[in-house]
């Protein structure tokens, strides 16, 4: 898997423990701030597979929510 392309010059952002939060429902950590954007394109395609393995989990009764 090649490099992802981040971008100079934005700055640094501590992290949380929580990252998926902070890259998809939290939305501060938004991938087209940090990377050039066909590498932010590869990581919100990333981000929507995870959710819809969440969600679809959940509702066949696979993931269970507590």
């Amino acid at each position: 898997m090649e490099k992802l392309k981040f971008k100079k010059g934005v700055g640094t952002m501590p992290l949380t423990e929580d990252f998926f939060y902070m890259i998809s429902g939290g939305g501060w950590c938004k991938p087209e701030k940090y990377l050039e954007e066909e590498d932010a394109k590869k990581v919100r395609e990333a981000i929507s597979l995870i959710e819809l393995y969440q969600s679809q989990g959940i509702e066949e009764g696979v993931f269970e929510e507590f």
